[in-house]
């Protein structure tokens, strides 16, 4: 039985007086990633990606580590969750819940003006999440509705999403692919029943967040890797040469060109080309079809679509268990 003790921060860094949120889906419970903002003294961002560190309560080996590794992940079903982790954990004290102390594991990222990382830190931390907004609370707020968030958490949001566009910019440069799949959910009544399909909301707060775990995912790799620590990847491999020569042909009978051996930017900018388009969904299915699957090993392939020469998952140690394979890696170096 691993012991809980807010007050113990022995070995962590405490962060609890600083101005930390989370973002997620307004159903979610298990809140696994919280993050921060600041300028330093000379004045570039410096991004906080604070992570439940799940690995402190569920050790190696232990009856919890097993079932997690024969679960793999948590399962997202409609209107009910299958957990990786007993609720007490993924619902409870890993959970990233407003105004409570809990461990987390720090990465820290300093940018330049251009959203270039310049340097990282790590450090094992203990956090007290401010606010917890939904996603679409968060693009409200962005839209100059504050909606009873304080001064500080509004202009936390807006630095935010400066800096996510800083970044998205950076990589779409560095070539990531960015695909846009129209997706629904379903609405339910009280009773448990569907009752209708809406849009899923796809609004920007998605993609900040989805730019800082990228980002962390990346320096953590990035730091394993340097250091020669053996760790699980998410890799992306290229895609089939004959898959791209297929693609090329099947999209000139929609009326579109592409080189029948075509580059990543190629790629993307046929997607920004058809963007707003009747056929761009259909293109963004055969693009994505086209692509290799994405998968987790050992060996250091890359990730083709996020155009990351290094690239792990780690943001999702709740949930996912190579997360928490990751945080143990990054435990050893923490503890070296």
């Amino acid at each position: 039985k691993m012991a809980f003790d807010p007050r113990d921060t022995r070995g962590r860094r405490d962060l609890t007086g600083e101005m930390i949120v989370t973002i997620d889906p307004p159903d979610a419970k298990d809140f696994d990633d919280a993050v921060s903002l600041t300028r330093d003294e000379q004045e570039r961002w410096v991004l906080g990606v604070h992570i439940a560190d799940v690995s402190h309560f569920v050790p190696e080996g232990s009856a919890l580590d097993r079932a997690a590794r024969r679960r793999g992940n948590s399962v997202y079903l409609p209107g009910r969750t299958l957990p990786m982790l007993p609720e007490m954990l993924s619902n409870g004290i890993c959970s990233l819940q407003p105004g409570q102390s809990r461990y987390t594991k720090s990465v820290y990222l300093t940018y330049d003006k251009d959203g270039r990382v310049q340097s990282t830190r790590f450090a094992n931390t203990i956090i007290q999440s401010r606010a917890r907004l939904t996603y679409q609370q968060a693009d409200r707020v962005l839209k100059g509705d504050s909606g009873g968030f304080s001064e500080e958490v509004v202009a936390l949001l807006r630095d935010m999403e400066t800096l996510a566009r800083l970044i998205e910019a950076r990589r779409r440069r560095a070539g990531m692919l960015q695909l846009k799949m129209a997706t629904s959910e379903l609405v339910w009544d009280d009773q448990g029943q569907v009752i209708g399909l809406q849009p899923e909301d796809t609004s920007y707060p998605h993609t900040i967040i989805e730019m800082f775990m990228v980002e962390a995912n990346v320096a953590v790799a990035t730091l394993l890797d340097r250091h020669c620590i053996p760790f699980l990847r998410r890799i992306h491999p290229e895609p089939d040469a004959g898959a791209l020569r297929q693609l090329a042909q099947t999209l000139r009978l929609l009326g579109v060109t592409l080189s029948r051996q075509p580059q990543r930017h190629d790629l993307q900018r046929l997607l920004d080309r058809v963007q707003g388009t009747k056929i761009a969904l259909p293109v963004n299915i055969l693009v994505l079809r086209s692509l290799a699957v994405a998968t987790y090993a050992p060996v250091s392939v890359g990730h083709y679509a996020l155009a990351a020469s290094k690239y792990a998952h780690y943001t999702s140690p709740i949930r996912r268990y190579p997360d928490l394979l990751v945080h143990r890696a990054l435990q050893a170096y923490l503890t070296r």
